[in-house]
């Protein structure tokens, strides 16, 4: 994975799902919760926490989706082992374009409920000048290189790319069959006259 000051002072256009570092402090005060989320079909909140990292121009913002946590584990409070303060390394895939889709309600910044991830008005919600990039945490680790415990759980970062050439070729094969049942009709009624 590159990492993310790279892709700061590059092309962040061109950075949809590229794998990620990042070495930060969480600030846990601007925790975000989008809903709903699933994950294994249990109903539960996406994690969004900023990551402040240096670099030579100074403090950097970008937000983090931690991952998934049960409805009983939505407040910060109930998985306090998993907030440190100290310094992390987070492992991910970059997000940059994100939509709100045409029967997504709006989101609720005043009650903390997201349903969509809308960054500016993120970064206007938790005061903070983020990047216009998510980063989806496939790892989060301690200093000393272990994974952080009684944290949310990353969502599996998948990229599913459809393939339907069985049914095209399904398609154009019955095309075909009937342009051929077609010119027989034809041909038929040619020889009938």
């Amino acid at each position: 994975p590159q990492d993310v000051l790279s892709f700061v002072e590059g092309e962040l256009e061109t950075s949809q799902w590229r794998n990620v570092i990042a070495s930060g402090v969480f600030l846990h005060q601007h925790e975000l919760h989008a809903t709903p989320r699933y994950y294994k079909n249990k109903l539960g909140y996406a994690i969004l926490t900023p990551l402040a990292f240096e670099t030579p121009q100074g403090t950097q913002y970008v937000m983090v989706n931690r991952g998934w946590v049960d409805r009983t584990k939505k407040e910060a409070s109930t998985r306090q082992a998993g907030n440190t303060a100290d310094t992390v390394t987070v492992e991910g895939a970059i997000r940059i374009s994100f939509k709100q889709k045409t029967f997504t309600p709006n989101n609720r910044p005043d009650l903390n409920v997201w349903l969509w991830y809308d960054l500016p008005a993120m970064g206007k919600a938790t005061g903070l000048p983020l990047l216009p990039i998510l980063i989806d945490a496939t790892a989060i680790k301690t200093k000393s290189g272990e994974v952080l415990k009684d944290t949310p759980l990353p969502f599996p970062v998948e990229i599913k790319i459809r393939n339907d050439h069985q049914g095209y070729a399904i398609t154009w094969f019955l095309i075909g069959l009937t342009a051929v049942g077609v010119y027989l009709a034809y041909y038929m009624e040619i020889r009938v006259r």
